[in-house]
């Protein structure tokens, strides 16, 4: 199987980085790292049972991998994540297992592994894809088509069995092959550098990684696996690049964020861990009208600037939307009446810090004045769009973010760059 999304990498960066000193769902995210499944206080070697069972099954060592998890589990039941990860293993190993009921049974123990994880409250967000390909009966999943041209999907194809069975160096050169003849192949180069990656070759998987990059910078992938090669010769800053390309290729996948928080970590990269807190204030339309809401809990301050940021977005959605947007039937919420919306709380709010209102307390200013000056920062650098579309995006706004992306990559990498992760 390939690296689905939890390379073998990771838990080798944190022996890398260990002690350094040098620092879906719908959209909606905001920088803050994800909650981690219940940990069991460790007894004795229980933890080292759990991290010797993690190693044997990157090794292909089932057998020895699954006794360490059984042991493991018998003391710490409800442990979520480890039942995860020996469903994972089972799964690899049916993978690679020839006989067709076994490898079934295998399937079946692995799915319900996995489906006990999730009811103990796993956060890996893996957990969803891999439930998804095991299926109750134990059956495979379809093969999936690698390409439309046959030879380059029978060495696809043959190049994946090999590396399923750890013979990392044939599935190398076979997804080498398959790229020769088709050169626009982003799996076959992001596959052959998984292999190379296997081969503990990172200089060379990192070429392949940026082969794949080249092919399409969109996709997540091959951005991680080019980051966590990187990490492993060493050059952190070069990573992080990787990493930050990987989450504004795909910002609103969960694993993709999931696993740029988990490597910020290791990296001692000082991410901002909390979202943006902003004075509340939406509207809904009504026979074409708005009615704003307010909420009571925000004050005088935040219920001024909730209201002047919610009639300034109701003012570009009910006036604006068909001049500006003549080729979308549906109104909706839009980058353009975000940012306007934002640009009007600031306005306000200096506003009102000048003024020094009777109505408004220093204390209710004080409540809001820290993220407003934070926000407005970030409107002075120019980076109001990726803040709108990075920290506030649901689905009806996440649908402009595409073409802001191909027009302002690099505004986006600054935004998570500078207000993520405190780097200039």
């Amino acid at each position: 199987m390939k690296r689905i999304g939890y390379p073998a990498s990771l838990a080798a960066a944190l022996l890398i980085f260990a002690g350094c000193a040098t620092p879906t769902n719908p959209p909606a995210v905001a920088p803050a790292a994800a909650p981690a499944s219940p940990a069991p206080a460790d007894t004795g070697g229980a933890k080292a049972d759990l991290a010797e069972a993690r190693r044997l099954s990157r090794e292909n060592q089932h057998a020895a991998a699954q006794a360490r998890f059984l042991r493991y589990l018998a003391q710490h039941p409800e442990d979520a994540d480890a039942r995860f990860w020996y469903g994972f293993d089972l799964q690899r190993q049916a993978d690679t297992t020839a006989d067709a009921s076994a490898a079934r049974a295998l399937r079946r123990q692995a799915r319900e592994q996995i489906l006990q994880a999730q009811k103990l409250g796993c956060t890996e967000p893996l957990l969803e894809t891999l439930l998804a390909t095991l299926k109750p009966d134990g059956t495979p999943p379809p093969v999936s088509q690698h390409s439309a041209i046959k030879q380059v999907d029978a060495l696809m194809q043959a190049a994946e069995k090999a590396y399923n069975a750890g013979n990392f160096s044939e599935a190398a050169k076979l997804h080498q092959q398959a790229f020769a003849l088709e050169p626009t192949n982003y799996q076959a180069a992001l596959w052959c550098g998984d292999a190379y990656f296997g081969q503990k070759d990172y200089a060379t998987a990192g070429t392949w990684f940026a082969k794949a990059v080249a092919i399409n910078p969109d996709i997540e992938t091959a951005h991680r696996y080019w980051g966590d090669a990187l990490a492993h010769l060493g050059r952190r800053d070069d990573a992080l690049t990787q990493y930050i390309e990987a989450v504004v290729a795909d910002p609103f996948n969960r694993l993709t964020r999931t696993r740029f928080n988990d490597i910020a970590k290791v990296m001692l990269v000082p991410l901002r861990t909390e979202p943006l807190r902003l004075p509340p204030g939406q509207f809904t339309l009504k026979d074409g009208k708005p009615e704003i809401h307010m909420d009571p809990s925000a004050g005088e301050c935040g219920n001024v600037l909730g209201l002047a940021y919610a009639v300034a977005c109701a003012n570009v959605r009910v006036e604006q939307f068909a001049t500006r947007f003549p080729q979308e039937k549906q109104p909706r919420r839009t980058l353009v009446e975000e940012v306007e919306g934002l640009r009007t709380m600031l306005s306000v709010y200096e506003g009102m810090t000048e003024e020094k209102s009777p109505k408004i307390t220093a204390d209710d200013l004080a409540k809001w004045g820290p993220a407003l000056k934070i926000l407005a920062a970030i409107d002075h650098d120019g980076l109001l769009e990726p803040f709108a579309l990075l920290e506030r995006a649901d689905p009806e706004l996440a649908k402009d973010y595409a073409p802001y992306r191909a027009a302002h990559r690099d505004k986006l990498i600054r935004f998570v760059r500078v207000y993520w992760c405190s780097r200039e």
